[in-house]
Parts: structure tokens; C-alpha cells; sequence
């Protein structure tokens, strides 16, 4: 028997087309692998985003709470001194007060001096 022409050539393009799906079939599984490969690394990924993203939100909150007992700190001693100088303030006015009614009475006591009998 003798193999026909056209069958031959047909018999060749299965032959081909086996290759090529064979081919196409070691490119799918390399994708697959690769597609898989970056699914894990996408997760790594956000996992450390996640991980990073709580380390510094406690960052955050670990500095907000410092930040805020400094200035609680800073509000109690600005208390103190301003009340120690506000002390300070008004024993210093009351003196001022008492030197100047001094000098009144004084001033008052010299103008009914004669001093005419005392010098003269």
C-alpha cells in the first residue's frame, strides 16, 4: 500500500500541532509556577506591609503618649512658677504700698514741721 499524499501532509500537521500543544503546555506550567511565585511574594509583601504598617501606628502612639506626659509635666511646673511669682508679686506690691503710705505719713509729718525753729 501507498501512502497517500494528502494524508501524509496531514499526518505531518498533527505531528506539528502535538509539538506546538506540547510547547504551549511546558509555557503554562512555567506560568502557573511563575503566577504562583508572584502570588506568594504579593502575600510576603503584604504581610510585611501590614506588619510595618502596626509597628509604626505603635511608634506613633508610644511617641503621641510621651509627647503628651512631657506636657502635662511642662503645665504642672508653669503652675508652680507662675504661682511662686505671682507670691513674689504681691509681697512685692504690698511693700511698695507700704513704703508709699509711709512716705505719705512722713511727707505729712514734715509739712507741719517748722523747720524755721529747727535750722533758724
Amino acid at each position: 500500500m501507498m501512502a497517500q499524499p494528502g494524508l501524509t501532509k496531514v499526518v505531518d500537521n498533527v505531528n506539528k500541532l502535538q509539538q506546538d500543544v506540547a510547547v504551549v503546555a511546558t509555557l503554562v506550567d512555567r506560568l502557573e509556577d511563575s503566577v504562583e511565585k508572584f502570588e506568594r511574594q504579593t502575600e510576603l509583601l503584604h504581610s510585611r506591609i501590614s506588619s510595618g504598617e502596626r509597628q509604626l501606628s505603635e511608634k506613633i502612639d508610644l511617641q503621641y503618649d510621651e509627647i503628651m506626659r512631657e506636657l502635662k509635666e511642662m503645665r504642672t511646673e508653669s503652675s508652680t512658677q507662675h504661682d511662686s511669682l505671682s507670691d513674689r508679686i504681691t509681697a512685692l506690691e504690698k511693700w511698695i504700698w507700704v513704703v508709699v503710705g509711709g512716705s505719705v505719713v512722713v511727707g505729712v509729718i514734715l509739712s507741719q514741721v517748722d523747720f524755721s525753729v529747727i535750722f533758724g
